[in-house]
Order: structure tokens, then sequence, then C-alpha cells
């Protein structure tokens, strides 16, 4: 009969150490992830000894030896048990002891004993996990069923086992480590990548500016210069002029001839009027850009009837016929100077109509593509390709012997530059008429997208 109980016993032992082993197989499938290993230990450590509560315990601070906190522990007592200070204690108690220990809650007065009647717990199995002299957690098997035969062999077999899951755990918990490290560093490049490429970006930006800022101020240096030159050249000829016949007066003044006298003083009158007028068209020219109105709401059509209103003796003189269309947009921008561009552009084609037997000026607008064309156009002399650049030169006249000095289409590509746009002419040469052209990027106040409203008027 006892051979009988001994093989029993042993093919028990066998069918334990088999479920026991099953347990350290879970450990190495799941090191990889500490709360997933945690969890099937817990619930096969709770299989194989029937214990009612298992709690796996981590050690928080490896390094001073102390504090713990639970992540393994079966849903039956998760929220009794989760916060238990008793049990943090009982991790504690059990790490001063060198392998598993059985504790019975009604033995002795120890601080254990206390501790499991408080938390309603009969005999109960703790085993520290170390790896080393390092503390990396704590196994806790609460009531344990009554078999004095199968708690030594679990206590036995969890001595086995326990510095094995001690080293699965910690590699559980490094490798969690590394890979939340690995996601931080990586977060953290991302961060730094995108500063830097904003930094970057910013810089190109600077740069570009810095490149367009040269470009521009090259340009206005170079257009300094020409207006530097051309102001002195043409200034310089009335004051050639009154020299001369200063000269020429003295003699007349000798001679005493009455005659050539008011001859030479008509003369220098005329030149100085000149030069006053041309100082007066520079003055005007230099403060386009700088003196600026404050923008507004501007119907086109009726800034074209003030223009015409304004040149009305030209326009009634020559008999020319004027059409303004009612279409044209209201644009928002420097009102007094906007006037001044229909003013002049009107100004010029009535003024160059020649002897054109039905003289005409139409003030209208076209579409091309998302662009609003408004121009002025006349059916006068016209212009040949080699000056359409020219005439919007400081005092280029194509005749000199018309009225001004020169400037009005200086004075119009300065204001339509100064608003953003652009003006050219559009002629198929003499007898064909001409149509000027300026695009005029303007924004009104309530265009919120910042799309701008292309005005490109033609004369």
């Amino acid at each position: 009969m006892s051979d009988d109980s001994s093989l029993h016993d042993k093919i028990q032992t066998a069918a334990f150490r088999e479920m026991a082993l099953d347990v350290l197989s879970s450990a190495l499938d799941y090191a990889d992830s500490p709360a997933t290993m945690s969890s099937r230990v817990v619930e096969q450590i709770r299989a194989l000894t029937g214990a009612r509560t298992v709690i796996l315990l981590q050690c928080v601070s490896p390094e001073q030896d102390k504090g713990y906190r639970i992540v393994g522990l079966d849903p039956q007592r998760r929220r009794e048990l989760a916060e238990s200070a008793d049990v943090n204690r009982l991790a504690e108690l059990a790490h001063s002891l060198e392998s598993s220990v059985l504790w019975l809650p009604a033995s002795n007065d120890s601080e254990s004993a206390k501790i499991l009647t408080r938390l309603g717990c009969g005999s109960s199995i703790a085993t520290p996990l170390r790896v080393g002299s390092a503390r990396i957690g704590c196994l806790l098997l609460l009531d344990l069923p009554e078999d004095e035969h199968g708690i030594p062999q679990v206590v036995e077999t969890l001595n086995m086992l326990s510095t094995v899951i001690a080293l699965v755990f910690r590699t559980a918990i490094l490798h969690e480590t590394q890979e939340t490290t690995i996601a931080q560093r990586t977060h953290e490049l991302a961060n730094v990548n995108a500063s830097l490429r904003t930094k970057i970006e910013e810089r190109k930006r600077a740069e570009q500016e810095r490149e367009d800022l040269i470009a521009k101020l090259e340009a206005q240096n170079a257009e300094l210069e020409r207006f530097t030159y051309t102001v002195s050249h043409d200034l310089k000829s009335p004051l050639i002029t009154i020299n001369g016949y200063v000269g020429m007066l003295r003699q007349d003044l000798a001679k005493g001839d009455s005659g050539a006298v008011e001859n030479c003083l008509e003369r220098i009158s005329n030149a100085a009027s000149k030069m006053s007028q041309l100082l007066k068209d520079v003055l005007e020219l230099s403060r386009v850009g700088r003196l600026v109105n404050p923008p507004e709401d501007v119907s086109l059509a009726e800034l074209a009837r003030e223009a015409i209103e304004l040149v009305g003796g030209q326009v009634k003189k020559k008999g020319v016929q004027v059409k303004i269309s009612p279409d044209l947009p209201v644009v928002f921008g420097d009102r007094v100077r906007l006037l001044e561009v229909l003013q002049n552009l009107i100004d010029n084609a009535v003024k160059y109509m020649g002897e054109q037997s039905r003289p005409r000026v139409e003030i209208d607008l076209r579409r091309d593509g998302n662009t609003t064309i408004c121009y002025v156009r006349d059916n006068g002399i016209g212009i040949e390709s080699q000056y359409h650049e020219k005439i919007f030169d400081l005092f280029e006249q194509l005749d000199p012997k018309a009225e001004g000095t020169g400037i009005g289409l200086s004075l119009v590509k300065r204001i339509v530059e100064v608003h953003g746009g652009r003006i050219w002419v559009e002629s198929a040469g003499a007898g064909s008429g001409s149509t000027f052209c300026f695009n005029l990027p303007l924004y009104t106040p309530s265009d919120t997208s910042g799309t701008a409203n292309q005005l490109t008027a033609n004369r």
C-alpha cells in the first residue's frame, strides 16, 4: 500500500512540476511585456496552487531596496487589495528572508500573521524575487488550500522558479523601459528635426528677403542715378537759355534796343517758368510713395467721370467722344493717386489724338482668366514698338512740341508700382491708336482670405 502511495505522490509531483514549467514557459513567452507576463504568471500560479489570491509586485526602486507596486493581481480581489498598504508591507517582510516562506495567520503574534488576519486570509506564501542582491519584486500567494502535503511542494517549486521568474521579469522591465526610452528619444528627435526644419526654412526666407531687398535697393539706386542724371540734364537746359538771354539782354540794353530787350525778358521768363514747372513735377514725383492718402473704396467709373471733367476743356475743344463703362469695378486704394493715373492717361489720349476726324476714348473692362482688365483706349497717332519702354522714362516726350514736361507717364508708373503693380503700353504703331495697361493687386478690408483682386487698367 505504501508503494502505491509513493507512486501516487511521485505522479502528483511530476504533474505539479510540469505545470510549474508551463508557468515558466508563459513567463518566457511574454518576456517583452511586464504587464502581460505578470497577468499570465498570476493566472497560472493561481491555477497551479489553488491560492485564492495571487499578487505579483514590482520593486519601485531596486537600487534603494524599497517601495513596491502591484503589477499582477487576479481580478476577483483587485479593487480590495490594489491600494492596500498591508500588501506592500508583506512584500517588504518577504524580502527580509532568503527564500519562500509559509505564513500561518493564527500561529503566532508576528506582524505577518496580524496582516493576514486583517486581510481575512489563511495560510499564505511569500516568495522574494531577486537577481543577485537586487530586489526585483515579490510573489504573494494568499489563502492557500489547507493541504499539509501540497503546501511544502508549492514552497519547493516556487523556490525553484523564483530566480528564473525574477530574471525574466527584470528583462521584461528593461525591455519596456528601453522601448519607452526609444519612443521618447524618437519623439525628441522628431521635435528637434521639426525645429531644425523650421529654422532652416526661416533662414531661407530671411536670405530670400535679403536677396530681394538687395535687388530692390540696386534697382532703386539705378533708378536714382537715372533720375539724377535726367533731372540735372533737363534743368540745365532752361538755365543755359536764361544765361544766354541775360548776355543778349546786356547788349540790347547797351544799344538801347527796347524791342530786343522785351523779347529777351519774355524768353527768360518762359525759361524760368519751365524750370519752375520741372521742379514742381519732380517734387510731385518724389512724393509718390512717401506721402499717401488713407485708402478707401474707389469706384473706377466715378473716378473716370471725375478725370474727364478735369480735362474737359481739351475734350470739348477736340470734339473727343468718351465712353465710360458702368461695369468698372470698385477698388480699395489711394483715391487721389488713382485719380492722377486716370487723369494723366486720358490727358495723353486726348493730347496725342492727332488729326483724327472722329476722335474717341473708351474706358471699359475685359476679363483675362481671373484677372479684371480695365482699359482707356484711344484711336490716336499710336506708338512705335521701339518707344514702348522709353515713354515711361522721366521727361520723355515723343513730340518735343507737345505741352508739358514729359513727367506724366513717369508719375503714372511710379503710382502703379507703389500700389504693387506694373504698367505697359500696347500699340501696333503709327495711326493705330494706343492702349496703356497697368496692373494693381488691390486688397479690400473684407477680403479675409487674403486673395488679391487683380486690377489691370489700360489706356
